[in-house]
């Protein structure tokens, strides 16, 4: 919620495909899977930074 955390976050979901696509023409493969792994960093942090505190909470409990 600080404008330090958001600038952070912006930052984030420029550099992890957020708005772009993960596609390339690479033929075997790994670009594109290495495109897919940063993208799911900025979701899985946007996907915790939506869940309630007590939902959270749970997670870290079980080591998740």
């Amino acid at each position: 919620s600080t404008v330090t955390g958001k600038v952070v976050l912006e930052n984030l979901e420029n550099v992890c495909f957020i708005h772009k696509t993960t596609f390339t023409k690479d033929t075997n493969g790994l670009t594109i899977a290495f495109h897919e792994g940063m993208r799911f960093v900025i979701v899985h942090i946007r996907n915790l930074m939506n869940m309630n505190i007590e939902t959270l909470k749970k997670l870290a409990a079980k080591g998740e």
